[in-house]
């Protein structure tokens, strides 16, 4: 099973987690220190699997929209500056090479 790790603003943690819950999705918050100690940017680590897309993709999409600071992380490769319509294709893509 692969991993995809999504780096978002501290402030909308409580929010993801709540509604990855809701939609029965296993999601990992791990806090991301900044050289002060302080923590602004959280990773919300989630499984890449079909049942799980859908979620990732929403998330990323509303990020995206939301015009928030959203990196994606899969296979030790990061995602940046995406639009809409290109975060889509490669998180399908990513899932379509895991299977």
């Amino acid at each position: 099973m692969g991993r995809i790790s999504i780096a978002i603003e501290k402030a909308q943690a409580d929010e993801v987690q709540a509604n990855a819950a809701s939609e029965g999705v296993d999601a990992e918050i791990i806090e991301i220190k900044r050289f002060d100690g302080g923590v602004a940017i959280v990773a919300v680590v989630l499984p890449l699997l079909t049942a799980t897309l859908p979620f990732i993709t929403k998330m990323v999409l509303e990020q995206i929209r939301s015009k928030r600071h959203v990196v994606v992380k899969v296979d030790g490769i990061e995602l940046r500056g995406l639009d809409a319509d290109s975060a889509s294709k490669i998180l399908a893509q990513a899932l379509e090479a895991k299977d």
